[in-house]
């Protein structure tokens, strides 16, 4: 997304026109944190796998539990 007059990206969120929503970047890194395990599993069990997710998915939602919902277009 580029950064629009009166936008601002600041520690993983898109702060404008008052409404703060996780970042394009924030977003990608999760995603590609994501496809790296599924691609680098190296023979881990199901169960590690999902818990590591689970952290991983955990941590995400208390750091941006705040933020407003992200727009479906994104």
């Amino acid at each position: 997304m580029p950064l629009r007059r009166g936008a601002l990206n600041f520690l993983g969120y898109h702060f404008e026109r008052g409404m703060k929503v996780a970042s394009e970047k924030s977003l990608r890194s999760l995603k590609t944190r994501f496809v790296l395990r599924r691609d680098g599993t190296q023979g881990q069990s199901l169960k590690v796998i999902v818990k590591d997710v689970n952290r991983t998915l955990r941590g995400w939602f208390e750091y941006f539990k705040h933020s407003h919902k992200v727009p479906s277009d994104r």
